[in-house]
């Protein structure tokens, strides 16, 4: 009797081990097939110049840099058009902007959402979808389960307080903080909501480090007082290497000529309660009072001035970095605590970079690499690897396919980039990458004209261009990293020239852009899409 008790025990325990081990065995499958959640944090003006793991010694961002360092760095992404509506515009639809219809900023252009876009895709293919922060975008958000966005300026929001727009029919409301925290907080907030059966992309899209800039006083205001920037190579550059008729001098936003009492901090921003306009005093006051002295004395020259501008507009513009970066590293810490990390793919991006001081501006704009680079940071558990960087040529306009393709949904003819998933999968052979991007920017306000180009793995071409005029420019890359001497009259550089013009041409044909600049502005900018909600 005791016998077969025995062998019967034996027979349950070897039972329950075989569905034990087939339970395990599911579960591994259905881990490994689980659709991975996407955190894309996206941010305003960042240069590369201010993210530590690029490494030009400028700034340090230790939760960026600490995404690098789990994830890939790429190294070659540009935007297609550097300016903050157009390029938000190429992510969202995986278009340039001459087809997505948005050339220039809000509210001139307006993104139109029944052009399609690749939130509502995903939302098809039975992702969550949410976005929090900027938009900029005019026209209420669409594939979204839930978004709140800045509104003031535009879009553009405040550091401070910032007014916010609801999905849902829900009242516009002031949350009180600082922005990159408010935005950090949405996002948590929203992933301890989401339902948890579906997979999800979120949009944490910052404001920062936008003008007018201002970091978190309460971590950075003393900090703003001690702190000196140094100035970059390209300050004080003359451009006499870019030929007679480069619009370079003519840029809108210079240390030498602008004038901005915001950009400067002359006077308290909007969104600032009285205790932080108070706040803001202490910080400000006492060195602005000292420099206006000065100006109406006259004991201040030209040179000293510039250098002031300089260090006001490069301190708030990095402090208020490290403040984006603080809320970032918050974000990254909760992914943690709540495992989250294990099967969400965070990427990192901004719409465009930034001349920091450099050629004595500060602006984007520009087809020149400072402005037209931007970062690009991803991480993905157990499928990128970490610290690997990658330097294929690739694009904001790859981004919406990126995510189709994680997502498994499939990407719909008028989309113009490549998915870079292969690239994130280290199996994509350079020879079968593209070796050309095509760039555009559609002058007509701040003083800068129209231009557009083509940039090589070595070479970059640029045409700048009015109703009267035009400008060529060359630049050997490999040489000339500062973009400093024009090459186009060279006659060593005919050949080069020739293959260039060939390119350009094969790029906007490809991208089947119009000759006629002028009027695809005015039919684009008299566009109002429809109001919708969803």
């Amino acid at each position: 009797m005791k016998k077969k008790l025995y062998q019967k025990s034996l027979r349950s325990v070897a039972t329950l081990i075989v569905i034990m081990a087939i339970s395990l065995q599911l579960g591994a499958i259905g881990a490994a097939t689980k659709k991975p959640n996407i955190i894309f944090i996206f941010s305003d003006d960042h240069a590369i110049g201010a993210i530590g793991a690029y490494g030009e010694g400028r700034w340090k961002t230790p939760h960026i840099d600490r995404l690098a360092k789990e994830g890939m760095r790429f190294d070659r992404t540009f935007c297609a058009n550097s300016i903050c509506t157009p390029s938000r515009a190429t992510v969202l639809s995986g278009q340039h902007s001459h087809k997505n219809g948005v050339l220039q900023l809000a509210p001139h252009y307006v993104f139109d959402p029944a052009r399609g876009n690749v939130q509502e895709l995903m939302q098809k293919g039975g992702y969550q979808t949410a976005l929090f922060g900027k938009w900029h975008l005019i026209s209420p958000p669409t594939g979204f389960d839930e978004w709140e966005i800045m509104t003031a300026s535009a879009g553009q929001g405040t550091y401070y307080n910032p007014h916010m727009k609801r999905s849902g029919g829900r009242k516009d409301y002031t949350p009180q903080g600082y922005a990159s925290d408010v935005i950090t907080d949405l996002s948590i907030d929203w992933l301890e909501r989401r339902d948890k059966s579906k997979p999800f992309i979120l949009f944490s899209h910052h404001k920062a480090p936008h003008g007018d800039w201002l970091p978190n006083m309460d971590k950075y205001g003393n900090a703003y007082k001690d702190l000196l920037i140094p100035e970059p190579a390209t300050m004080w550059e003359t451009f006499e290497g870019r030929g007679k008729g480069s619009p370079s001098k003519v840029s809108a936003h210079t240390l030498s000529k602008t004038w901005d009492k915001g950009h400067l901090m002359i006077k308290p921003p909007g969104g600032l309660n009285q205790a932080e306009i108070k706040q803001w005093k202490s910080i400000y006051d006492e060195e602005n009072q000292a420099y206006f002295k000065k100006r109406k004395t006259k004991t201040l020259s030209k040179k000293e001035d510039i250098r002031w501008r300089f260090q006001r507009l490069a301190r708030n513009y990095y402090l208020t970095v490290s403040s984006l970066d603080d809320s970032i590293g918050r974000l990254l810490d909760y992914l943690d605590r709540s495992g989250l990390n294990k099967n969400t793919i965070v990427i990192y991006s901004s719409d465009q970079g930034f001349f920091v001081g450099d050629y004595g501006w500060y602006d984007k704009r520009y087809m020149y690499e400072t402005s037209m680079r931007m970062p690009l940071i991803v991480r993905w558990p157990g499928v990128v690897k970490p610290g690997s960087v990658d330097t294929h040529l690739t694009q904001n306009l790859d981004f919406a396919q990126t995510f189709l393709d994680i997502a498994g949904v499939d990407t719909p003819d008028y989309m113009q980039g490549r998915s870079l998933l292969p690239l994130l999968k280290g199996e994509q052979a350079t020879s079968k990458w593209r070796d050309a991007l095509y760039y555009q920017y559609y002058g007509k306000k701040w003083s800068l004209p129209s231009h557009y180009g083509v940039r090589t793995d070595r070479y970059k071409l640029i045409r700048f261009f009015d109703k009267t005029r035009e400008h060529w420019e060359l630049y050997d890359l490999e040489n000339d990293a500062e973009e400093l001497k024009n090459e186009y009259e060279n006659p060593e550089f005919s050949a080069t020239r020739k293959h260039l013009h060939m390119k350009l041409d094969e790029m906007r044909k490809l991208y089947e852009v119009p000759d006629d600049t002028a009027a695809i502005m005015k039919a684009a900018s008299r566009r109002t899409p429809p109001k919708r909600e969803k």
